[in-house]
């Protein structure tokens, strides 16, 4: 097994499906739920008959209080856990909203397979919804060069179990880094509904206050090239 692809799940229903038509590249999806209740489980359960990758559903069950009432998954850890079901290779932890672009996906086994690498990055393009409804835009401020993206299993990394949000797997080294098209984009929401609930969750759960990004960074046309399946 080449690829393992793993990604951390908490009623992600809206992407599940997105998610999981973009990463048919790998050799297994593993989604690692931390507690769904919006029917996000019982879709992961039936993507193996639609999709032609091996899609493994795993719970994770550790919880920590909220700041301000609720409950989240303690990040470092179920990070960890879900490096822990990787059988593959080259591990690609990613989120549910980083969709690889199709030229990424399209490229990266090729180099993969060519065996003289230990690590690759991509760029991430953050990415909203058009006013009028039809399409999305960018944030290019938001572009702040590459990210770790995908890594061989004998480089044995790591989160902090004892970061509770955000965490990060540390990496320093050099790294094969691919260029545009071959890319990923941040569907981090795709509606203002989305966006509110979103807020809603940090606010309680985090003790975060966020205002909109617009008021923060501007826009500008996604470029035609930046593709992806279901775009």
């Amino acid at each position: 097994m080449l690829i393992s692809v793993a990604v951390r799940s908490l009623n992600e229903k809206e992407l599940l499906s997105v998610f999981i038509e973009n990463h048919q590249f790998a050799d297994e999806i593993i989604v690692v739920d931390g507690g769904s209740t919006d029917g996000s489980r019982e879709l992961v359960r039936g993507a193996p008959a639609i999709s032609g990758v091996p899609v493994h559903l795993v719970d994770f069950t550790e919880r920590v209080p909220g700041r301000k009432g609720g409950w989240r998954n303690p990040e470092g850890r179920h990070v960890n856990f879900a490096l822990d079901q990787c059988k593959g290779e080259w591990i690609w932890l990613t989120e549910m909203d980083a969709i690889p672009s199709l030229a990424l996906q399209k490229e990266v086994r090729g180099v993969l397979e060519r065996g003289h690498i230990n690590a690759v990055g991509s760029y991430l393009y953050y990415i909203a919804p058009r006013k009028e409804g039809e399409g999305y835009e960018h944030y290019p401020e938001l572009i702040k060069g590459r990210g770790l993206t995908c890594w061989h299993r004998s480089l044995n990394l790591r989160a902090d179990p004892d970061k509770d949000f955000e965490p990060t797997i540390k990496f320093e080294h050099p790294w094969y880094c691919f260029s545009p098209p071959a890319a990923r984009v941040h569907l981090s929401w795709r509606s203002e509904e989305v966006l509110r609930a979103k807020w809603k969750f940090y606010r309680e759960v985090h003790g975060l206050n966020q205002e909109h990004p617009d008021k923060k960074w501007d826009r500008e046309p996604l470029p035609e090239w930046l593709e992806w399946k279901g775009k």
